[in-house]
Formats: C-alpha cells, sequence, structure tokens
C-alpha cells in the first residue's frame, strides 16, 4: 500500500511504499528561514502577479484533514486548506490512496492561477537522475532503480524552478510548479520499482472518472478497487476485468480482499460472515479468515 504523511498543517511531506527508496519522498517538505522559501507537496498560487507557495507561508494558511474511506487498499482522505486571518484563496486537496499510487486533486475557491508544488529531490551530495518534462517530473539515485514520479494527469504547464531549490535534511529539492486546467489540478504520484510500467506509459493511458481513475497499473470506482495482484472494498460485487461483469458477488455488502493472479482470484477474505459466488462456486466465508478460491 502506498503511504501518505501530512503535517499537521500545511502539507502533503511522503510518499511511499514498501521495500522502496523512501528517500525519493518527496522528501520530508522545508522552509529556509533566511529567505522564507519553502517547498513541499502543497498548492501554489498568484498574488500581486507573482507566484507563491504555500510552504512559503505557514503562518497564514492551516489546513484540516479530513478522512472519508479507509480500506487495506484504498484511502479516500482531504486536506481543506484555509487562511488563518488574511483574506485569501481556499484549497481542497483529495487524496486517493492505492496500492500503485496516490491521485491528488486540488481545487480552489479564489484563486484565479494555482497549481500544486512537486518537490523534487534533485541533489543529495550527489546528482539524482531528476528530469522535468512536458507533463512530469521524475527522480531516481540511478539507473534502473526505483524512481519518483509526478504526472500530470491533465494538460497543464510544468515548470521547474531552479532558481528556488531549497536543502532539506534529504538534500536539494527543486520545486517544479504544476498549474490547474479549468479549475483543476490532478496530479498522480506514482513511487515506481524497476519491472513496473514506466511513468510515459501510466500517464498515456491514464482516465480520471467521476468516480475514480483508470491506468495500466489499477483502477478505482467509489469504494473498489482492482490492480494487477489485487482487488477489494467495499460493495456486493466486483469488477476485476473491466468488461461490466461482475467476477465476484457477495450475499450481502462486506468489505473484503482479492488476491488476483493474472486477473484470476486466488483467494478471498472478508469482515463478516458471508457467502461468495465466483462462476459456478460458492464459498463460505468466515469473518476475517481467508479462504483459498483457486490454486495459483
Amino acid at each position: 500500500m502506498i503511504t501518505c504523511s501530512t503535517t499537521c498543517s500545511t502539507s502533503s511531506v511522503s510518499f511511499g511504499r514498501v521495500n522502496w527508496e523512501a528517500r525519493l519522498g518527496p522528501s520530508d517538505g522545508v522552509r529556509d528561514a533566511q529567505t522564507g522559501r519553502g517547498v513541499t507537496f502543497a498548492p501554489t498560487w498568484t498574488e500581486a502577479g507573482k507566484w507563491v507557495r504555500m510552504a512559503g507561508l505557514p503562518e497564514r494558511y492551516r489546513g484540516k484533514l479530513s478522512v472519508q474511506f479507509v480500506h487495506p487498499l484504498l484511502v479516500r482522505c482531504a486536506i481543506d486548506y484555509s487562511p488563518v486571518e488574511e483574506n485569501g484563496p481556499s484549497f481542497r486537496q483529495e487524496f486517493v490512496l492505492t496500492p500503485d499510487g496516490v491521485l491528488a486533486t486540488l481545487r480552489s475557491t479564489g484563486a484565479n492561477e494555482f497549481g500544486v508544488t512537486w518537490p523534487v529531490l534533485e541533489d543529495d551530495g550527489a546528482r539524482l537522475r531528476a528530469r522535468v518534462a512536458a507533463r512530469l517530473a521524475t527522480t531516481a539515485f540511478g539507473e534502473n532503480s526505483d524512481e519518483q514520479n509526478f504526472l500530470a494527469v491533465r494538460a497543464g504547464a510544468v515548470v521547474g524552478e531552479p532558481g528556488e531549490r531549497v536543502r532539506s535534511t534529504y538534500g536539494w529539492l527543486l520545486p517544479v510548479r504544476a498549474t490547474a486546467t479549468n479549475g483543476v489540478n490532478d496530479t498522480f504520484v506514482y513511487p515506481r520499482s524497476p519491472g513496473d510500467p514506466t511513468a510515459e506509459s501510466v500517464l498515456d493511458g491514464f482516465r480520471v472518472t467521476p468516480d475514480g481513475f483508470a491506468s495500466a497499473l489499477g483502477s478505482v470506482h467509489g469504494t473498489l478497487y482492482v490492480g494487477r495482484t489485487s482487488a477489494g472494498g467495499e460493495g456486493e460485487s466486483i469488477d476485476c476485468h473491466g468488461d461490466g461483469k461482475a467476477e465476484a458477488r457477495f450475499d450481502s455488502r462486506c468489505r473484503f480482499v482479492l488476491q488476483l493472479s493474472h486477473g484470476r482470484i486466488l483467494a478471498a477474505e472478508a469482515d463478516r460472515k458471508t457467502a461468495l459466488r465466483i462462476g459456478g462456486k460458492v464459498l463460505q466465508l468466515e469473518a476475517y479468515v481467508p479462504a483459498i478460491v483457486s490454486a495459483g
């Protein structure tokens, strides 16, 4: 599962996954006390014709975290950023966390031009393989190693700001500004390991849907997630193949986890006693007791 940590006030500071190079983060975020420059994964917007970053204005803003849904394979939460005293724009950033990556959707009330800052680790004493392209930014310690990728799902400007680099406890962070399009910024944070689909291929096929998203890595529809090796969430049925037909049905709504192999269900577990129907097979599940459906 992707992990996401936040500060109590004004940013998300880390995205990572199990057995992945966590220093790629996007690091811990930082604000330079002398210059006031800050870099974190948080909103950026224009004031008096200049771009400002929320990481540089922590005394002006507070963030409130809310959680809408929690499951081992899927978490939905949001951060509402509001000015403390002064007039200023407000922001809401919604997060969809899956085992593959995090979709972060940012909207604003009161900001004409805005976006999100991507903190890209560029140097930790040695130069990393950092790159900023038209719709993505990526960084890695070496070739064929773990990568941190930021993908602009919607077509907005992606601009590196090398003159605004800030040194954090991990190294030098390059702020990359990804602007909103039609009042929305959708960023997919993709901690990639060797052997996973490339960032470019994930970006090319990524689609935001009314209740989630679909990609080469996995899909989310409401409270249901389907990936390459697992699926689950909360519901009465799930379509693992994306063909509009449910491969698994329960006799009552429940929270569940399925183990998959090439789209085939190998094992299942639910949070209550229920009957699971897969094709012509019916399994009686006990609460929190895994059941083998098919041999691997």
